[in-house]
């Protein structure tokens, strides 16, 4: 029998404590919600307030991980370390201090102390992934199952986000092999008629498939995280200013369902393309905004014309935060990435970064610890 004092210090323990804050988290992502009521507006569990769950629970963890000697790799370290000096440094030269940019960079701590979540409890997430499902399908009720553009939601307004849970939630089920399930989610996710889900699920499969060929597979594991991320944000910033141009007055907004799915030239991406370029105009206008962006609430400012805001999680940061932050974030968050991505789950990783291409937020708190989560899962042992 183990003793209580070896348990305490075992590898096995500081395992348990990060592994089960990641896992709470995904969880509580998947449970969010903006209202439960369209019209009374009562408020359930929300990205925005699930922090007030979670931050002291981080705060727990990190304590205990301090106390029990828990290791950080020395590499890990090394990139939070000077990254914070970095943007300390920045920020005193131009005397402003915001801790939000600082905070972000100290959210993604305790992910280095997770590299696994083992698995333990099917019945259980079995339960919770059945109840997220009825309470996603309760919420979209109360809207009378349609939101914004006449298109099916759950968990949010904005049949996006609600793709975005549902896509978690597939990736979560696939990875763990609930096949019911993973159905469930993939069905949910189609009826939003989000284009970022339907594209995040073919790359998903694709490379799923392709990676049977060895070649292919060594080519995607080589690439480093940080470059796919930059690579496949400039691509999407080059094309969709050369098509923008191009197009003129071509873009047809539609609400047929079965058009806005096949036919992908309508003012919603038109939009899209043209804040992606107003945003890097604004960007690259004076030194000030280069380094320090535009705040997290751009679209309210004076000074420039931005009416929602920008649909590209890297494009969002840098609005946000500045160019010289954001590219401090990606490469911190491709670092602690690098510690659980593998062969086993890469194509969750390019399936998620398709998405993060149209959608913003989706490298922020605890978006990000969902989407860690699933990375992190093992594979159920076949018995």
């Amino acid at each position: 029998m183990i003793s209580f004092e070896h348990y305490i210090n075992s590898k096995e323990l500081r395992i348990h404590i990060m592994s089960f804050v990641v896992w709470i988290s995904f969880f509580l992502v998947i449970f969010s919600t903006n209202y439960l009521e369209k019209d009374v507006g009562v408020s359930f569990i929300s990205l925005a307030n699930i922090r007030y769950i979670l931050y002291p629970l981080l705060f727990v963890a990190l304590t205990i991980q301090v106390i029990i000697g828990q290791k950080i790799k020395k590499n890990l370290f090394n990139t939070f370390f000077l990254a914070l000096i970095f943007v300390t440094i920045l920020q005193l030269i131009y005397s402003e201090i915001n801790f939000s940019v600082l905070f972000r960079l100290l959210l993604l701590l305790p992910l280095a102390f997770v590299t696994k979540i083992e698995y333990r409890y099917p019945f259980l997430e079995k339960i919770l992934l059945t109840v997220a499902i009825l309470l996603s399908i309760v919420y979209s009720y109360s809207l009378g199952f349609i939101g914004n553009d006449n298109r099916f939601v759950a968990n949010s307004d904005d049949p996006n986000v609600s793709a975005l849970t549902f896509l978690l939630g597939f990736y979560f089920s696939h990875r763990r092999d609930y096949k019911v399930l993973k159905l469930c989610f993939l069905l949910l996710g189609l009826f939003t008629l989000s284009r970022n889900f339907i594209g995040s699920i073919i790359i998903f499969y694709l490379i799923s498939y392709s990676k049977k060929n060895n070649l292919v597979k060594k080519i995607l594991l080589k690439i480093p995280i940080w470059t796919a991320i930059l690579v496949l944000n400039f691509t999407l910033f080059s094309v969709g200013s050369i098509v923008t141009l191009k197009s003129k007055d071509s873009f047809i907004y539609s609400v047929n369902n079965s058009s806005r799915i096949l036919h992908w030239k309508d003012t919603s991406n038109k939009r899209r393309m043209l804040y992606n370029q107003l945003a890097i105009i604004y960007l690259f206008s004076n030194s000030n905004s280069l380094i320090y962006g535009y705040g997290e609430n751009y679209t309210f400012r004076k000074d420039i014309i931005m009416p929602k805001s920008v649909h590209n999680t890297f494009l969002d940061i840098m609005m946000s935060y500045g160019v010289v932050f954001a590219v401090l974030l990606i490469i911190v968050i491709s670092k602690v990435l690098q510690q659980v991505i593998n062969e086993t789950n890469f194509e969750y990783f390019y399936s998620y970064l398709f998405f993060t291409l149209f959608l913003p937020g989706c490298f922020s708190g605890f978006i990000l610890y969902a989407f860690y989560a699933i990375l992190s899962l093992q594979k159920p042992e076949k018995t």
